[in-house]
Parts: structure tokens; sequence; C-alpha cells
């Protein structure tokens, strides 16, 4: 008897909730992630999730006709580039904003990502943490301002635009910039004199102000 054969009259006889487990398990064989790819739905949209499923058993699940799969696959750290290529290609918006919040997802399909007309697609660009510097700032432009919070909240985020946002920014995106380990040390002294209290308790807990600096807030603020 084959390893084949015995996989395809094993299987069925498992549980659902166990072939979920098998799914989802890194350590589980190549052979057996291939065979429950090709089984219940549910189950492979968990394979398509697990980041040990061999590369070209990913790519073949990027072309799945469900739509749950191929989200996992994009959203999978493990999927091939090229795969995440040919998913930056579909039209089906889930799957584009999961592609564009996974960090191997290459610069020239960020870029593209970055001009569709879904806010929630630019929103997972914008987070993504390899998103080149240069499109991170031109999404601080970005008209609808979850989207420049987004942005603002990126490590990349160039210091300019850290800037600008601190001066003319509203109360939600100086919080962003008060937050972002980025933000330029005299950026954040300003900001521990804003009006707002979360604005002043982010830049105060802000690993990139000055210890000398946070030691002379606290002390002005717990004498």
């Amino acid at each position: 008897m084959t390893v084949q054969m015995s996989l395809d009259q094993l299987l069925p006889m498992i549980e659902q909730h166990h072939q979920v487990q098998l799914a989802d398990d890194s350590t589980t064989h190549p052979d057996i992630l291939a065979r429950l790819a090709a089984g219940n739905i549910y189950v492979r949209q968990h394979v398509a999730s697990n980041r040990s499923c061999p590369p070209e058993l990913l790519s073949q699940l990027a072309r799945d006709r469900d739509v749950n799969t191929r989200w996992a696959v994009a959203a999978n750290r493990s999927t091939p580039v090229a795969t995440l290529v040919h998913l930056c290609k579909g039209k089906n918006k889930e799957v584009l904003e999961a592609a564009a919040r996974n960090p191997l997802c290459p610069p020239e399909q960020l870029r593209q990502l970055a001009r569709s007309a879904h806010e929630n697609i630019r929103i997972a660009v914008a987070a993504n943490p390899k998103c080149p510097a240069e499109l991170v700032g031109e999404l601080c432009g970005d008209p609808k301002w979850q989207v420049r919070k987004q942005a603002l909240h990126n490590r990349r985020c160039p210091a300019e635009h850290l800037v600008a946002a601190t001066h003319s920014g509203t109360q939600m995106l100086r919080r962003q910039v008060a937050e972002n380990p980025s933000s330029p040390p005299s950026v954040l002294a300003e900001l521990l004199q804003d009006e707002d209290r979360p604005v002043r308790s982010l830049a105060a807990n802000n690993p990139s102000l000055p210890a000398a600096v946070r030691a002379m807030w606290q002390l002005a603020h717990n004498p």
C-alpha cells in the first residue's frame, strides 16, 4: 500500500476538527497538508494559513475558487513573492487588503495598491512595516484621515511628515506621532506640552524620548 493510498483511506476517517488541527500544525508533513487541502474547504483554508505550507502548495491554493482560501494565502508570511504578485492582480478587495499588509509584498505592488479606490486597501499599505518610506510619506497626504493615521503610525514614516502632523494634525493624528518610535526627540519634547492628555502620555512613554527629558517631565507632573 502506497503512502498516498494510506492517506486517502485514513483522512476521511479523521473528524473535521482533528483535520483542522493537522492543517494548523507547523510540523504536519507536506504530503498530509496537500491531501488535506484537497478535501474540506474549511480545512483547506487552514492549510493556506499554515506558515509551514510548502511554497508550491501555496501557489496552487492562490488560484483556488474559494476567496477565503486565497485570502489566507495572501496573509501568509511564507507565501512566495511571485504568488503575492499574482494575487495582487485579482479584484477581490479582502484578498488585496491581505496582500497589502503582508511584509513580503513587493514595493511595486504596494505602489499599485496605494492607488486603489478602496480605503481599506490603502490603510493596509500604510500599515505594512516594509512599505517604502517615500510611499508612506505619500499616504500621509491621503484624503482619508484613517489612511493618514496609519501612515503616521508606521515606523518608516519620514520625519518631515511627523513634524508636519505635530503642527497641523488633528488630535488623533498627533497621538500617532507621539506613539511612533521614529518621531524625532524634538517633536516628542514638544508633544509633552500638548493640550491632549493622551498625546502627552504617549510622548512621555515613547522609547525615543531622551531619558533626561522624560525624568524632568515626570518630576514636574509627579512631584
